[in-house]
C-alpha cells in the first residue's frame, strides 16, 4: 500500500525552497542588493506627513491579514498562496496578498530575501528602511523591476507564517505612492 501526497503548487515550492536556502546559507541581510537602503528618491513609499485616505474598496483576507484596496480593483480567487486584486482595465497594475510558511526563521531580512528573490520579472528590488505593519516591524523592498511600472512589497513574520503585500503599480510616483499609503493604511493582523 503506497500513499501519494499531492504537490504543492509550484509558487507556494520555490518561496519554500528560496527562504529554506536562504537560511542554509544564513544570507539574511548580507546578500547582495538587499542591503537596507534609505535613499528616498528610490522609494516609492508615501510620505507620512501626507494625508491619504484610506483604501475604501474591496477587502482582501486571509487567515493572517486583512486589507482594504482601492475601488476600481477587482478582487480574484485564490491562487497558490496568493490573492491578486487588479485594477479594473488594467493588466499590469495588482495588489498581492501572499503567503508562505516561515521554516523557523523570524528574521526580517532573511524573509524579504526570499520575497525580492520570486520577484518573477525584472532586476530585484531594494531592502528599504524597516516598516510597521499594524504596529509590528515589518520589511519593506522597492524597485522598478519592469520598465514604467512600480514594485514595492511590505510583509512580516506573523503566526509562523511569512505574510506580505505586493504592489506592482503603473502610474506616477506620487499616485502609486497614495495607492500604497491608503490599501497599509487599512492593514489588520488576524
Amino acid at each position: 500500500m503506497s500513499a501519494s501526497v499531492a504537490p504543492l503548487p509550484q509558487v507556494r515550492v520555490h518561496l519554500v525552497v528560496g527562504l529554506l536556502a536562504a537560511v542554509l546559507t544564513g544570507c539574511g541581510d548580507s546578500s547582495p542588493g538587499l542591503q537596507p537602503d534609505t535613499d528616498p528618491t528610490l522609494s516609492g513609499s508615501p510620505s507620512r506627513s501626507q494625508e491619504v485616505a484610506p483604501a475604501d474598496g474591496p477587502i482582501v483576507a486571509n487567515a493572517h491579514a486583512s486589507y482594504r484596496v482601492p475601488k476600481g480593483f477587482e478582487v480574484a480567487d485564490e491562487l497558490a498562496g496568493t490573492i491578486p486584486a487588479n485594477a479594473s482595465g488594467s493588466s499590469r497594475s495588482a495588489i498581492t496578498l501572499g503567503e508562505f510558511p516561515a521554516v523557523g526563521t523570524t528574521d526580517l531580512g532573511t524573509v524579504a530575501g526570499v520575497v525580492a528573490s520570486n520577484v518573477a520579472r525584472g532586476r530585484p528590488p531594494r531592502q528599504m528602511a524597516q516598516a510597521t505593519l499594524d504596529g509590528e516591524p515589518a520589511f519593506h523592498l522597492a524597485g522598478r523591476v519592469e520598465p514604467g511600472q512600480r514594485f514595492e512589497a511590505y510583509g512580516a513574520v506573523h503566526d509562523d507564517t511569512v505574510v506580505y503585500v505586493r504592489f506592482d503599480l503603473d502610474g506616477s510616483r506620487a499616485a502609486t505612492a497614495a495607492v500604497i499609503e491608503s490599501v497599509l493604511a487599512t492593514w489588520q493582523w488576524k
